[in-house]
C-alpha cells in the first residue's frame, strides 16, 4: 500500500530509513524531505538529475562488503557460506572455482505393495522408466548447455548465476553403461541406505579390471574430493521411483527432493559421503510446457543448498517473507544478492552517506546496495537492508515473463527492498560477531524464514517491543512491499507471491518515519506492518541477551527513486 500522507498530486518518495543505535540520529541539512515538485523537476531529465546531486557520492565511491577475512597468519582467506557450513561440522560443496559432483541414476526396483500414503502408485520402482534415453536427459540436464534443456542446466545455471565464478562438473555414473541397480524396492530403502551401497559398489567396481561395472574411463573415488577433506564434495542421487512413492504417512517425505548431510566422519584414503542431494526423475518433468526431461529448475534449486544456501520459504505454510520469487524460494530465476554474497560471488556497495546511484540489473551486472545496520561487521552475515534492481532479463526473463509452475516473476522492472538479518553466531545465538574474523567462527545462524526453526536454525527470535506491546517473529530475508499490502494481509502473515506491486518504481514510497495516524490517534507507519519491531527499530535494537530494546537504534537514511526502465534504475541515497 502507499503511504497515505504522501500521496499528493499522484507523486511521491521512495524512502528507506537506517540509523545508529544509542545516538541521535544525525540531521543534514542537504537531506530534507522533498516535495513532489522537487522529484518531478529531478526527474524531467538526465542533466537535471546528474547537477542536482552532482555533490553526491556515486556508487564507485563506496567501499564494497566483505568477501574476505584475516587468517591467524594475516592472509586474506574466502568469507562464503562454505566456511560456517565447515565450522558447524557439515562441509558443503565450494561455490567457487572447478567443483565435480557424482550423479548417480539409481533404478529401483517394481512394487507391488501399495503406498499407504499413495494409493494411487503401483509398480513403484518404474523399471520400464530406467531408459537410456532418461539417461541422456539426466547427463543434460547437469552437465548441458542451455540449449540443450527446457531453460538451464545445472552447470549453464550456475556459470551464468556466478558471473563464470563456478563451474559444476563431473560424472553421471553408470553401470555396465546404464542405471545403478541395487536390487532394492522403494518400500525397503532411502537416502541413507543409498549411500552406503554407492560407496561400497564404486570403490569395489574401481578396484576391478578396466574398473569393472564403471568402465575403463571411470575416475577414482577420490576424485571427487577435490578439496582433500576427507568427503565426497557432493553425490547427487536422481531416483527412478515417483515422487512419494512409498510414505507411510501424508507426511512423509522420503521421496521428494532434498539436500542433506550425514554423520560420517572424514577418511581421506577413502573418502566418506557428506553432502548429498535426493530427487524423483519426475522433477525434470515438471515445467509447463517443457518437453519431458528438459527442466532443471528443481536440482538447480536443491544444488544452491548444496552450496549451503537455506530455503527462503516459510515451511510452516504461514508467511511467504521473500514474495516466492528467487531460485532458493519457489524455485524461479536468479539467486538473489544475498544469496550470492553469501557465495562470494558479489559483494554489494555499502551505502552509509548521500549518494546518487545508478545502477543496472543485479542479475545481469551483480550490482546491488546495502544501507547497513549500526555497528555493522562489513560481512553478509549482519542486518541490513538490500536494494536489488529486479529486471526480466538474464536468467529471470523466460522465468519472469512466463511463469514457473504457480509462480510468475517481476515482468516489469524496479527496486526490491529486502530486510536482511543474517546474524550468525558460534556457541550461542546471543554472541554478536562483530568483525569478519569473528564471523569467520561462526557455525550457525540465528533465525531462518520459518518462524518455528528447523534443522540447526532451532532458536526462534522474536522482536519484543514493551513500547507497542509486540512479539513477533525475525526473518532472515523478507521483501518490503512497496504496495498493496495490509495490517490483515500481507507477506508476513499469509501466504503469497510478489508481484510487480512490490517492487518501488517512480511515484512509490517506502518510508520508515512516523507519521502521525489520524485513524489511530497515533505516530504510525504503515510498514511496521512488516518489520519485526513493528517500528523503526532495527533487529539490532533488542540486545539479545538481556532483551532491552533501545529506542535511539532507529532508521534515519531515505532512498528516493528517481527513474527506471530495463536497463537502467536512477535512485539517491540521503541521511535525514
Amino acid at each position: 500500500m502507499q503511504r497515505k500522507q504522501l500521496m499528493r498530486l499522484g507523486m511521491s518518495l521512495l524512502a528507506v530509513s537506517l540509523a545508529s543505535c544509542g545516538g541521535t540520529p544525525t540531521q543534514d541539512s542537504g537531506s530534507t524531505t522533498k516535495s513532489e515538485s522537487d522529484v518531478s523537476s529531478s526527474t524531467s531529465s538526465t542533466e537535471t538529475i546528474d547537477s542536482k546531486y552532482a555533490s553526491y557520492k556515486k556508487l564507485e565511491d563506496f567501499d564494497k562488503g566483505a568477501n574476505t577475512f584475516k587468517d591467524a597468519a594475516g592472509n586474506d582467506q574466502i568469507l562464503s557460506r562454505r566456511i560456517l557450513e565447515e565450522n558447524g561440522g557439515t562441509p558443503c560443496l565450494t561455490p567457487l572455482g572447478e567443483q565435480r559432483i557424482l550423479v548417480v541414476p539409481l533404478g529401483l526396483e517394481d512394487d507391488d505393495t501399495i503406498s499407504p500414503a499413495n494409493p494411487s502408485i503401483v509398480a513403484s520402482g518404474r523399471t520400464a522408466a530406467q531408459t537410456e534415453e532418461r539417461l541422456n536427459q539426466i547427463e543434460k540436464i547437469f552437465f548441458g548447455k542451455a540449449e540443450e534443456t527446457g531453460w538451464q542446466s545445472v552447470k549453464s545455471y550456475y556459470e551464468t548465476s556466478s558471473f563464470g565464478k563456478c563451474t559444476v562438473t563431473g560424472t553421471v555414473m553408470r553401470s555396465n553403461g546404464g542405471w545403478y541397480r541395487p536390487g532394492k524396492k522403494p518400500k525397503d530403502y532411502d537416502s541413507s541406505q543409498a549411500l552406503r551401497d554407492i560407496q561400497s559398489f564404486y570403490t569395489t567396481e574401481y578396484a576391478k579390471e578396466n574398473h569393472g561395472a564403471l568402465g575403463a574411463d571411470a575416475h577414482e573415488w577420490k576424485w571427487f574430493d577435490q578439496d582433500g577433506d576427507g568427503y565426497i564434495d557432493t553425490i547427487w542421487i536422481v531416483y527412478s521411483a515417483p515422487i512419494h512413492a512409498y510414505e507411510t504417512s501424508a507426511s512423509g517425505n522420503n521421496y521428494w527432493a532434498y539436500v542433506s548431510r550425514t554423520s560420517n566422519r572424514p577418511n581421506k584414503s577413502n573418502p566418506n559421503p557428506m553432502c548429498y542431494a535426493w530427487a524423483s526423475i519426475d522433477f525434470m518433468d515438471e515445467g509447463s510446457g517443457y518437453a519431458p526431461g528438459t527442466d532443471g529448475h528443481t536440482f538447480i534449486h536443491e544444488t544452491g543448498h548444496i552450496f549451503g544456501i537455506d530455503d527462503y520459504y516459510n515451511y510452516d505454510d504461514t508467511s511467504s517473507p521473500l514474495g516466492g520469487v528467487d531460485m532458493q524460494d519457489h524455485n524461479i530465476g536468479d539467486q538473489n544478492a544475498f544469496s550470492k554474497w553469501q557465495y562470494a560471488w558479489l559483494a554489494p556497495y555499502v551505502v552509509d552517506d548521500n549518494a546518487y546511484i545508478e545502477m543496472e540489473p543485479t542479475t545481469t551486472s551483480g550490482q546491488a546496495v546495502i544501507i547497513p545496520s549500526p555497528d555493522f561487521n562489513g560481512t553478509c552475515y549482519d542486518e541490513y537492508f538490500l536494494l536489488e534492481f529486479m529486471a526480466p532479463v538474464g536468467l529471470c526473463e523466460k522465468d519472469y515473463k512466463e511463469g514457473y509452475q504457480s509462480t510468475t516473476g517481476y515482468t516489469k522492472p524496479g527496486l526490491r527492498i529486502t530486510h536482511v538479518d543474517a546474524r550468525a553466531y558460534k556457541n550461542k545465538p546471543t554472541e554478536i560477531l562483530d568483525t569478519p574474523e569473528k564471523v569467520a567462527t561462526a557455525t550457525q545462524m540465528r533465525v531462518l524464514n520459518t518462524p518455528s526453526g528447523r534443522g540447526y536454525a532451532n532458536w526462534r527470535d522474536t522482536f519484543d517491543n514493551p513500547e507497542t506491546n509486540t512479539s513477533r517473529s525475525m526473518y532472515m530475508i523478507n521483501i518490503m512491499q512497496a504496495s498493496g499490502f495490509t495490517k490483515e494481509k500481507n507477506l508476513l502473515n499469509s501466504k503469497g507471491n510478489s508481484g510487480n506491486s512490490d517492487l518501488f518504481t517512480k511515484g512509490f514510497s517506502f518510508d520508515l518515519t512516523p507519521y502521525y495516524d489520524a485513524v489511530l490517534g497515533e505516530e504510525f507507519n504503515d510498514y511496521y506492518y512488516l518489520m519485526p519491531s513493528y517500528s523503526n527499530l532495527w533487529n539490532k535494537a533488542q540486545n539479545p541477551a538481556t532483551r532491552e530494546v533501545d529506542p535511539n537504534c532507529t532508521i534515519d537514511f531515505t532512498v528516493t527513486v528517481l527513474d527506471v526502465n530495463k536497463s537502467k534504475i536512477k535512485f539517491v541515497v540521503e541521511k535525514i
